[in-house]
Order: structure tokens, then sequence, then C-alpha cells
């Protein structure tokens, strides 16, 4: 049977798979080498961008108001503070382009902890093709199958199983 591919890794699982320090993940994160997401579970969010006039002066015009779920990603000043304290209260998300914005609708913020970041598959992907990183296979060792009748006869030995990333 063919596990599902993951659609995301907490940063202790990014480390591994890279074989180096979950500090040294959330350096990459700090620095804009990786971009890190955080779970959104029905928050409402401000979505829109900002309009420059000819004098130079901003403003923002909102596109919409929802309710979001899903991974979003997470501005990397907001993961230093995180790394720094063990938590964070974050009050605008990452957008795709330079001049929009997503703002959290709630006074106090989106209260996380370090748990709460994780890093996409797909970024994974980017980063490991950017820095050349090999991913070896991991080996797993699967438990005998016994029969059900509390005999400790062994169904199958089971082999050891190689799980591609």
């Amino acid at each position: 049977m063919a596990l599902p591919e993951r659609k995301y890794f907490y940063l202790k699982e990014v480390a591994k798979r890279w074989s180096t320090t979950k500090k040294y993940v959330q350096y990459c994160i700090e620095n804009d080498l990786l971009e890190a997401h955080i779970w959104l579970r029905h928050v409402v969010v401000e979505t829109g961008y900002f309009e420059v006039e000819k004098n130079g002066n901003s403003f923002a015009v909102t596109e919409n108001i929802a309710a979001v779920k899903g991974l979003c990603p997470i501005w990397s000043e907001n993961c230093r503070e995180l790394f720094l304290k063990g938590y964070s209260t974050v009050y605008f998300l990452k957008r795709c382009a330079e001049f929009e914005y997503g703002k959290i609708h709630r006074e106090k913020g989106l209260k996380l902890s370090i748990d709460d970041i994780v890093v996409t598959y797909q970024e994974c992907l980017r980063f490991e093709k950017e820095h050349n990183i090999s991913i070896e296979p991991h080996t797993i060792a699967l438990a005998p199958l016994y029969l059900n009748d509390n005999s400790k006869r062994k169904l199958a030995e089971v082999p050891k199983a190689s799980i591609e990333h």
C-alpha cells in the first residue's frame, strides 16, 4: 500500500528530512530562504491591495472579507518573534503580490505557537532543488504479523520497507 503524499511537514520533520537541526530550518525561514505556512481554520480575513496615488500616498482597497481555512503563508518577521519567544500574535498574512494584504479580522490577532508553523511539500521540493539537496529514502522495520489467537504464532514475516519521500 502506498501512503499518500504529504502536503506539509512540521519543522522537526523538515530538519530530519534534510539531516540538519530545527534551528537551521528556523534560520532559513527567518532569512526568507524558506517560506513557512500556518493552518487557518475558519479565520475571518480581509484581503485587498494598496493603491498608490500620484503624490506617493497609498490607501487600502478591500476586495473581500471571508472565513478562510487551509494553509496560508506567514511573514518571516512573525516567525522570527515566534522562534525567539515560542509564541506570537499575527495581524497580517503574507500575500502573493507586493501590494496585496491579508488582515486577520480579530481585535487581538491570531495567537500562534512554534508548533503551528509548517513547510509545504512543494516548498521543500523547491528549496531542495535550489540548494541541490538529495533526499535518501528512509528504511523502517515493520512488525511481524501474528495470528489472532493469542498464540504468538507469526502469520508472516514482513520485510523492511523503503519509503520514498
